[in-house]
């Protein structure tokens, strides 16, 4: 009889796999603290890092070979802080009015670069965080190193 259908052996319980080593720990670095910002690192980049820093090294989230991933999200929120200090300077915000753009008479409305710019950058943050476990939703599935007591208080029953 095929399985699914009452024949076969009754599933192991996830616990039960768990104790047995079904679910192996992914491989992970050496737990570690994010090092000093590189000396070549522009002085407006340093401050992103020491704050981004202090941030993932609360969560003790980062690990032995982490640093290029670090520098990939301080590189994405350099870029978003230049992309709104560009478009703080220049006024509106959002739009640039070209006029006569038609042929018509009418307003051409014309994005400004930064704005494009400043989307890319929201994107690849939220990719970086994400990768660190500190936006909300991967919270929840990111932790630091703890020991496996729960095996053992299960054992002990």
């Amino acid at each position: 009889m095929p399985q699914g259908f009452g024949g076969g052996r009754s599933p192991k319980s996830t616990i039960a796999r768990v104790v047995h080593g079904a679910f192996p720990e992914a491989p992970r670095g050496k737990p570690a603290r994010v090092p000093r910002p590189p000396a070549t690192l522009p002085e407006g980049r340093r401050e992103i890092w020491k704050k981004a820093a202090r941030i993932v090294n609360a969560r003790q989230v980062f690990c032995e070979g982490d640093e290029l991933a670090f520098e990939s999200l301080v590189a994405a929120l350099a870029m978003k802080a230049e992309a709104e200090a560009s478009l703080s300077a220049g006024g509106n915000r959002a739009m640039v009015y070209a006029r006569p753009a038609t042929k018509g008479g009418g307003t051409l409305i014309i994005e400004r670069p930064e704005v494009r710019i400043l989307a890319k950058a929201d994107k690849a943050i939220a990719y970086w965080l994400s990768r660190f476990g500190l936006t909300p939703a991967d919270r929840a599935r990111v932790t630091a190193e703890r020991p496996a007591e729960h095996i053992d208080e299960f054992l002990r029953r």
